[in-house]
């Protein structure tokens, strides 16, 4: 997103010099509307120039020698974001999903150029709305382990809900419906098979095309003809022929 042709200012948090500047190169050749505030490597030498400069977007390295890259967050506590954070990391899988449920973006090392102009393109995309301290907020609780929460993405920012508040997610098209044990329910802009992909990991299986359930709010299961689930708000939903199996050995933790 250009403003009166002005340039998008990003900033390098990495410890690693041979990286930082590897990326800030990557950074210049694929986008010729950003410029590079300055590479560092740590938070703490950082902050003085976010301050000072007001970056557009941080390219954020979680796992730094001095610290952890998301104590960049404590300084903005209780504050809405000024700019967009791209996350870069080789961290295990647990902390991925973290980001994955919060919404954010993130690069996996190795940093691939095409994968890292599509994380410039989402940012510019979400500082047109700056709709984006939800998403952090929800990161940070997502590494607690036992705190797990989703961001879901509406037309004007985000709902944060803890995972396990999700009934199901029920295919709209080329939307979603997610239905809450509150009897909210969200339409999102993404299709049910993302949610099958991104919930997979926990008590979550997709048991026909239409439907991604909870274990954990299922309130009957009947076997006949065709296998029937009722969920604890009434629905009725059919579980697949194809998937009879997989529900089973999922349902009884097998």
């Amino acid at each position: 997103m250009k403003k009166n042709n002005r340039k998008l200012k990003a900033v390098i948090i990495e410890d690693e010099e041979k990286l930082g500047k590897m990326l800030s190169m990557q950074i210049l050749s694929g986008s010729d509307d950003i410029e590079i505030s300055g590479i560092f490597e740590s938070v703490r030498k950082a902050i003085p120039s976010i301050f000072a400069h007001t970056p557009d977007i941080v390219f954020l390295d979680i796992k730094l020698k001095q610290e952890s890259g998301f104590h960049l967050f404590d300084y903005f506590e209780n504050q809405d974001l000024p700019f967009e954070v791209v996350i870069t990391t080789a961290c295990n899988e647990y902390a991925i999903k973290a980001m994955e449920l919060s919404a954010i973006s993130y690069l996996l090392k190795p940093i691939d150029s095409e994968k890292l102009m599509e994380a410039i393109a989402k940012a510019k995309k979400r500082l047109a709305t700056k709709k984006n301290e939800a998403r952090y907020l929800t990161l940070i609780e997502n590494l607690k382990e036992n705190n797990k929460k989703i961001a879901l993405p509406i037309k004007n920012g985000f709902i944060v809900s803890p995972v396990n508040d999700i009934l199901y997610c029920k295919s709209a098209g080329n939307y979603t419906d997610v239905h809450l044990v509150s009897g909210e329910k969200h339409t999102i802009n993404q299709n049910l098979k993302f949610y099958a992909e991104l919930l997979g990991a926990f008590y979550f299986f997709r048991v026909n095309k239409q439907f991604v359930i909870n274990f954990n709010h299922i309130k009957k299961f009947t076997k006949g003809l065709k296998w029937i689930i009722e969920m604890t708000d009434g629905e009725n939903i059919q579980i697949s022929e194809l998937l009879k199996d997989d529900f089973l050995t999922k349902f009884s933790g097998e």
